[in-house]
Order: structure tokens, then sequence, then C-alpha cells
């Protein structure tokens, strides 16, 4: 926000409350307030207020402000914020004008993941209907899938840090990171992946080949893919992410098969902004460097517990060291190592990140742009 764009707001908001009782008696140097005065004034305080015409000056200069209407802020970020809020209107306005009512529980779910990841809009029906974002928007759209696909990451990896915290939850002086792989590899974990997969998988490279797989695909293949393995496929990351068993082994499980349906999709993926995530995470772990994992699980001679025990001490041990320290915040401890032992320091839960894009829809009702009483929020 420019110095003039800020004037021009607070001299619209006085404006807006200089007339109201609390601040044409200056009540607010005085030590006791007339309740009546303060449900006078109270209004015109509120954000519900912007809604209302004498607030219309002030309404239109947070519209501009919001989308950079005015042209004094040309950066990449502003562009790509005006395009975040563009497609929220668009992909509203396409639930809506399908007469496809969504539900507050799944709000994530449906103006996120649905349309930015699956091109898809997923109605409280269950039914999935494409979706296509304007072409102005192609690039923010296109980050906003990187977004999903970083998410769906995050899941696999968090699910494993879960697994192996619960098999270390009975072993107080820890377990090499051997033993809490071939733990993870039992029963549970086959009948999982035979549960999804459609059949067993005695190791990660016949998993692979239940997707098509019998060497590193192809970008045509990961094209493919993306558009095959929709919203509602049953090898979807949808059907592994949705929720974490409380089993470990299971979890384990999950964590795979959701790496596996990415690998299928990304490992050769030609999209820029995939390769600018990569180019630019520096040490990062990002999606194209976590899947590059999945190229070595090809071989024949590649078992589940040498996939799980190189996966589990970069991505999880390692990482987990290397986030402890960099945010120098000992508290964010939930393992250590120790005289070539794992130790569990406490439990973990993966936790639900949101993209805020639900506090962003509060703001543009408040600034007039979409109705929360609509269909669309039954």
């Amino acid at each position: 926000m420019t110095p003039e764009a800020g004037e021009a707001l607070a001299l619209a908001y006085h404006k807006v409350v200089q007339n109201t009782p609390y601040l044409r008696n200056t009540r607010w140097n005085q030590p006791e307030v007339d309740l009546k005065e303060i449900q006078q004034s109270a209004p015109y305080f509120s954000l519900d207020s912007l809604s209302l015409p004498f607030a219309s000056t002030e309404r239109d200069l947070l519209r501009k402000l919001f989308f950079s209407l005015d042209g004094s802020v040309k950066s990449d970020r502003s562009t790509l914020r005006r395009h975040s809020l563009g497609l929220i209107l668009h992909i509203i306005g396409e639930y809506e004008r399908a007469g496809a009512p969504a539900t507050n529980e799944e709000l994530e779910w449906q103006v996120v993941h649905a349309p930015h990841y699956f091109r898809q809009l997923w109605p409280a029906d269950r039914k999935a209907i494409p979706y296509m974002a304007p072409e102005t928007f192609g690039v923010c759209h296109s980050f906003w899938q990187q977004f999903c696909l970083h998410q769906f990451v995050a899941n696999a990896i968090e699910s494993l840090l879960y697994a192996v915290l619960e098999i270390l939850s009975s072993e107080p002086s820890g377990l090499p990171l051997d033993q809490i792989c071939t733990r993870l590899a039992a029963d549970g974990f086959a009948s999982e992946i035979r549960d999804i997969a459609g059949r067993s998988c005695d190791s990660p490279r016949v998993l692979l080949s239940t997707l098509g797989i019998d060497g590193k695909p192809s970008a045509s293949f990961c094209t493919r893919k993306q558009t095959e393995m929709g919203l509602l496929h049953p090898r979807s990351e949808v059907q592994t992410v949705i929720e974490v068993p409380t089993d470990p082994t299971r979890a384990a499980a999950r964590a795979v098969l959701t790496l596996a349906t990415l690998y299928s999709k990304w490992c050769s993926a030609e999209s820029d902004t995939f390769g600018f995530v990569m180019a630019n995470a520096g040490n990062e772990l990002c999606a194209g460097r976590v899947l590059a994992y999945m190229d070595e699980r090809l071989t024949p001679d590649c078992s589940w517990q040498v996939a799980l025990e190189t996966l589990i001490a970069d991505c999880v041990v390692d990482q987990h060291d290397s986030v402890m320290y960099e945010k120098r915040n000992l508290e964010s401890c939930w393992l250590h190592r120790q005289e070539g032992r794992v130790i569990k320091d406490q439990d973990y839960d993966p936790p639900s990140r949101s993209s805020r894009q639900g506090n962003a829809i509060r703001i543009l009702s408040d600034i007039g742009l979409t109705d929360t009483r609509c269909q669309f929020y039954n």
C-alpha cells in the first residue's frame, strides 16, 4: 500500500465514524462511556458496515487496494493477489451457475484443491464437474496447482512422521531405523496397499506397475495421468490423504500410495511453475526433490524395507532436524537420534493446513463482491 492510498483510506474511514457519539463526544479518553452511545456508535465501527451506503467510498478504496486497480503497484506479487481473488470469484460463480451449493466443512477442497489441482468442481452431491480457469489467470491458476501438489507431498511426509512416532510410542529407549521400517512394513501396510491398489504389492516396483509404470514415465505419460486420475478416481490423491489412519502401518501405506500417484503425474511433468518451484526451493524439500526418490524404487531388487528406510531417513528424520535447528525452536522437536537409535519426544498429529481462501472469501464479502448468504454457502 502506498502512503497516498493509506491516507485516503484513513480519511474515508474517519468520515464514516466522525459523527458517531463516541467520537463526537470524545469518549475515547474518558474512564466511562454511556452504553447507549456505544450501541449507537458500534455499527459504524464494525466491518459489517462496509456493505452499507454510507461506507461506499471506503468500500471502493478497499476494492482498488486489494485488486491494485489504481495501477500504483505493478509487482508480480500484486498481480498474483489480484488474480487469486479473481479466481475465487470465478470459481464461486461457476458453482452458482451449476446450481451446486458447497458445504463449509469442505470449503478448502471445493474452492482450492478441486478446481486448481484437479481442474474440476466438487459440489456437495459428490459429482465432479469440469472446470476451466480464464486464460488471463493461467499463471496464477498453475501456482495454486503447485500449492495443492505440495500440500499432498507434505501430507505424505507428515504421515510417515506420524507413523514413525506411533511405532516408537511403546519403545521409550527408541529403535534403530531399520527396525522401525521392519515394523512399518508389516501386515497392515501390505493390506492397506492391496485394498487401494487392487492387488498385492510386495515391492515398490509392483505398486508403480499398477499405475502403468515400468520405467521412468515420460512427460506425455504424466500429462495423461493428470487427466485420467481425476478427483473421484479410486487412485487419486483424495482417496489417500482425506484421512490418516490411526494404525501406523496403514498410515505409512497411505503415504507411499500418495507418493506413487504423485510420481505418475509429476515426475517428468513439463510445467513452468513446477520447474520454477524446483529452481527456487533451495535446500528445502519440494515435490520434485521428494518424487525423485521414487526413481530408485523402480529397480527389481528394491524392497519396501529399503524404500522406507531411504525415504524416512532423508525426508523425515534429517528434514525434522534441519527444520528444528533452522527455526531455532527446540520445542518443535518430535524425535531425536542417539547412538544409532531414533527416540520419540512427543506426539504428532498431521495438521490440516489452510490456504486462507476462506478468509479471502470473507474479505470479498465485506467489500461487497460475494454474498455469503447465497446458495454456494448453504
